[in-house]
């Protein structure tokens, strides 16, 4: 017999359960690109919003504490100016504390498709279980 005599016959059965399981890897690889772009999509926007408040608040921060460092300046001199740099450096501390919180509180990133493996893995395991 030849190699081009031989030829594989599959039983309709594992060729159904070959089907249903590529058609299921595809469905989950399409799950994940689209949880991709929507994260891709979703960092972008934070990135870009980020960057115009803090030109914003950077032009207005500059002259308020420019203003306030010379108002300081003619009342408590060098004491005055030190508070100021304490007071500034406390509150970007928060700042950045209450970003990392709204970081931290965000769904994690492609939950929807670890969720459905994980249905995935659980039908296969209690179809397993019945056989």
């Amino acid at each position: 017999m030849s190699a081009a005599e031989y030829k594989v016959e599959w039983n309709p059965s594992w060729r159904g359960l070959a089907g249903a399981l590529l058609a299921l890897a595809r469905n989950r690889l399409e799950l994940f690109a689209v949880e991709l772009q929507e994260e891709k999509i979703r960092a972008l926007n934070v990135v870009l919003r980020l960057a115009v408040a803090l030109a914003f608040v950077l032009g207005g921060f500059l002259v308020g504490v420019t203003a306030l460092a010379l108002w300081l300046w003619e009342m408590a001199g060098y004491f005055g100016l030190i508070a100021l740099g304490l007071a500034l450096l406390a509150v970007g501390f928060c700042l950045f504390a209450l970003v990392q919180r709204r970081m931290e509180s965000d769904a994690p990133a492609f939950s929807a498709t670890v969720e459905q493996f994980q249905k995935d893995r659980a039908c296969l395991l209690q179809d397993k279980s019945l056989s």
